[in-house]
């Protein structure tokens, strides 16, 4: 959903998922571009071989207690600004959360909060940040009150460098 021009603030505005179910997708459960005010809320997604949500260039939103069991990523930031990953429970996943780079841009990939989730068992990292442009990585985000279950210490948050981390 959306169509994004690099750089370009949303051009989609209200998006909203609510109560549904995805289940054996081979790709993405959901995953929205330049999109502006978006509500993935109280949905279920199981065996999603790819990300269960993305919330993809230029976008915000407010993703919250959805339920994930197996996925690659449990909820996916990519390029994304001032977004909301809030009470969700992400099982099974390699990655509960990440907060990719992919794209330059000074208000992209900062301003994103993930707090209050319950993240394992079964992940083999809580919030990941990854930046595939190299350079200072990724800033300004807040990682905060996420409750791991089943992960070490080390694999909780993962190159959070810049951003602020605040565990329970």
């Amino acid at each position: 959903i959306g169509d994004y021009r690099e750089g370009e603030r949303p051009t989609t505005k209200g998006l909203t998922v609510r109560g549904c179910t995805f289940r054996g997708f081979q790709g993405r459960g959901i995953a929205f571009y330049a999109t502006d005010d978006a509500l993935i809320e109280g949905n279920a997604f199981y065996a999603i071989r790819a990300q269960a949500i993305e919330i993809d260039h230029f976008s915000s939103g407010l993703i919250r207690e959805n339920f994930v069991v197996g996925a690659e990523v449990g909820v996916m930031v990519n390029d994304a600004f001032e977004s909301v990953v809030e009470g969700n429970v992400l099982r099974d996943c390699e990655d509960g959360v990440m907060i990719m780079r992919v794209l330059p841009g000074d208000w992209v990939n900062t301003g994103n909060t993930v707090r209050d989730n319950v993240i394992g068992p079964g992940c083999h990292r809580g919030v990941r940040f990854f930046d595939k442009l190299g350079g200072e990585g990724i800033r300004g985000n807040l990682v905060q009150r996420n409750l791991f279950v089943d992960l070490p210490r080390e694999l909780r948050v993962v190159n959070a460098e810049g951003n602020t981390v605040e565990e329970r």
